[in-house]
């Protein structure tokens, strides 16, 4: 028996027990021993919970007790205990689900005339219980149905498939932290975390057949519901000799074309491999549900992987050792993305270390950390010094500028607390105040921090040394103990943090006065006469190649370009130096959304898809080979986000000028 005891995570269970009508809940706050876990699945089925507490002569409390995590001060996980288990060792075992178990009772009920909304709003209301977030999803009517003794998450998870069917829209039902919730899979990205190996301990891949379906049958049915009409069938032959017959049948009620509609939907919903792979002992998020799209990028053997994915399952454990997830996740078209994501910016708060031209490694130029490295070099801090800071900020806030402690009121970038004397929290929020700041952005913080740092007590003790520092070790120590107050720095719990993260980005970013990326500047316009690989760190692998092709669904064409897989918002660097022709949503041909036409020395190249209010040139402007150009997307007539790249002989458009841009470039 361990208590659970974490020294960068504060864990705190509420449990509320009722005593017994009439009589005011109690609230108790155990000690929790051995480890939290709990798991939720995308089935709209119930989260499940299991945790131990210490049986001490204080808490007392029955079945039907509420229970409520917070991790950092913030409700993470509500639900109801179901079960007790008590043994010698003193310690109580409860198993707890969330509200979403209530709706395991059966319910009987008639939806007529309904949108989706108002299905599920009507029948969470049947078990009274509040479905308090329903998030822009299309206003579609419901084919009519009935519930007769069903489980109310059986009827939920039918509305939900009738949904998919007509409004070709993937919705999540689930309860975020005690708040029923209806919501489009599409606004649930996680864009606080990238998964790659170095978040993982281990993965697991499979693709599966075993819920793939390539006929489709319609049981059409007089408006009753029960008289048969007659069968509607729409299948995939090509599909059928490759896998064999997976039939699939359904009923409608509906006349004219739906039945036939519903038919083909499914079969372009269901015909399709499932891919589906398993993230072991993933780093730890609270944001993370069953239902959320995920960025992960992994070496699957015979493909690259990177790809959005919906996450199907995910357990959450908190023992002694940290906080880590297993997770399942899922996507039919691996190397692509899901169909049509959201314009959006992908930061991700911890970078992926890859390979630059020449200069070790390059993390993207605007997120944080490059913001603060940036700027502290802007104001004459060194490389040692910079990189000193941002190992504290790393270990306080992990960069985010929202940060909040809930045992000393910490905020921000560096945490300021209020101490007798040194109300630094409070002065930050008055400094932002007078000086029209917002007091959440990046730089606001970092021109505060900069005020104080300017200020004569801290003056004294770092000054210009400071700034001069070329030792990472002593920049580190130095800035933790002057500017955070720690008189030992390296006794210090998360010194170890500290110096990493603080030797990170010094080693990454020691050789740069400004980390490249942020801006692009003008170029000079020399052609070298070789073409260079058109994204940032030799990012994106091939998903579609040069020449003839076919996609099912949209047909076979002939592909003038290259399509490269990448997460969107990766940077576009021009192959060679030469002159901007066209800059913007392409005018010759829609399909290419957002795209740049540079003209070389006897070639041309293109760049389409990109996102739109990335561009970082215009038309007549001069570029350098390698310069950014701007950022890529999901923009035109595209599957997913990737960067189509085109090499031509001439400006012209049709198939007489393309070139394959792999016999001029190289990875």
């Amino acid at each position: 028996m361990e208590k659970l005891n974490l020294k960068n995570l504060d864990v705190l269970m509420e449990i509320y027990a009722s005593t017994g009508t009439g009589t005011p809940t109690t609230m108790y706050h155990p000690v929790l021993i051995d480890k939290i876990q709990w798991t939720s699945t995308w089935d709209s089925n119930p989260s499940k919970m299991v945790f131990t507490v210490l049986k001490d002569g204080v808490i007392n409390y029955g079945q039907g007790s509420k229970a409520v995590l917070k991790i950092n001060g913030k409700t993470v996980w509500v639900g109801y205990i179901m079960t007790k288990k008590r043994n010698a060792d003193v310690k109580i075992e409860n198993t707890a689900y969330d509200q979403i178990r209530y709706l395991k009772n059966p319910v009987t009920k008639n939806f007529t005339d309904m949108s989706t909304a108002k299905a599920i709003k009507e029948l969470v209301g049947e078990y009274s219980l509040p479905l308090a977030e329903i998030k822009g999803i299309k206003e579609n009517k419901l084919e009519d149905m009935i519930a007769d003794g069903q489980e109310g998450i059986e009827v939920i998870n039918d509305i939900l498939t009738k949904h998919l069917c007509s409004a070709y829209e993937n919705l999540t039902f689930y309860d975020k932290a005690g708040v029923l919730t209806l919501q489009k899979i599409d606004d649930m990205r996680i864009t606080n975390q990238f998964f790659t190996p170095a978040e993982m301990s281990d993965w697991e891949y499979s693709a599966s057949i075993e819920k793939t379906y390539n006929s489709i049958i319609i049981d059409e049915l007089d408006y009753d519901g029960e008289t048969h009409k007659k069968y509607t069938k729409v299948e995939d032959e090509q599909s059928i000799k490759r896998w064999g017959l997976l039939r699939f049948m359904d009923k409608s009620n509906e006349g004219g074309d739906l039945p036939k509609n519903k038919a083909e939907a499914l079969l372009k919903l269901l015909n399709r491999e499932n891919r589906t792979l398993k993230l072991k002992k993933v780093r730890g998020n609270t944001e993370i549900y069953p239902g959320c799209l995920v960025a992960v990028k992994l070496p699957l053997g015979d493909m690259n992987l990177c790809s959005w994915m919906v996450v199907k399952e995910v357990t959450h454990t908190i023992d002694n050792t940290g906080y880590w997830m297993d997770m399942t996740v899922e996507n039919s078209e691996l190397g692509f993305a899901d169909p049509f994501p959201p314009e959006g910016h992908f930061q991700v708060n911890k970078p992926e270390k890859t390979e630059s031209e020449g200069d070790g490694s390059f993390v993207e130029g605007n997120s944080v950390p490059a913001t603060i490295y940036n700027f502290m070099r802007a104001h004459g801090f060194s490389a040692a010094a910079a990189c000193g800071a941002m190992g504290s900020m790393d270990a306080e806030s992990r960069f985010s500028t929202t940060a909040e402690n809930s045992s000393d009121g910490g905020y921000g970038l560096c945490q300021w607390t209020n101490t007798p004397g040194s109300p630094r929290r409070n002065n930050l929020f008055n400094w932002c105040k007078s000086n029209g700041k917002d007091v959440t952005s990046v730089t606001a913080q970092l021109e505060f921090m900069l005020y104080e740092y300017n200020q004569p007590y801290y003056q004294q003790f770092l000054g210009n040394r400071y700034k001069q520092l070329t030792d990472i070790t002593k920049a580190t120590a130095d800035w933790l103990q002057y500017f955070e107050g720690y008189p030992t720095p390296q006794a210090e719990a998360q010194w170890p943090r500290r110096i990493g993260t603080a030797t990170k980005y010094y080693e990454m970013w020691k050789s740069y006065k400004q980390v490249p990326g942020s801006n692009s500047s003008g170029g000079d316009g020399k052609v070298t006469g070789s073409l260079g690989w058109p994204l940032r760190g030799g990012a994106g692998s091939i998903s579609s190649g040069f020449g003839p092709r076919c996609i099912p669904g949209y047909g076979c064409d002939y592909h003038m370009g290259v399509d490269l897989s990448v997460p969107m918002h990766t940077q576009v660097l021009a192959a060679d130096g030469g002159t901007v022709m066209a800059a913007g949503d392409s005018v010759e041909d829609g399909s290419y959304g957002v795209s740049v036409l540079i003209k070389h020395k006897g070639l041309y190249t293109r760049y389409a898809h990109m996102a739109r209010g990335s561009l970082r040139v215009k038309k007549g402007d001069k570029v350098s080979k390698g310069q950014v150009i701007g950022l890529s997307n999901n923009t035109g007539a595209s599957t997913g986000p990737h960067l189509h790249f085109e090499v031509r002989t001439g400006p012209d458009m049709g198939t007489g000028t393309c070139r394959n841009p792999m016999n001029y470039i190289k990875k």
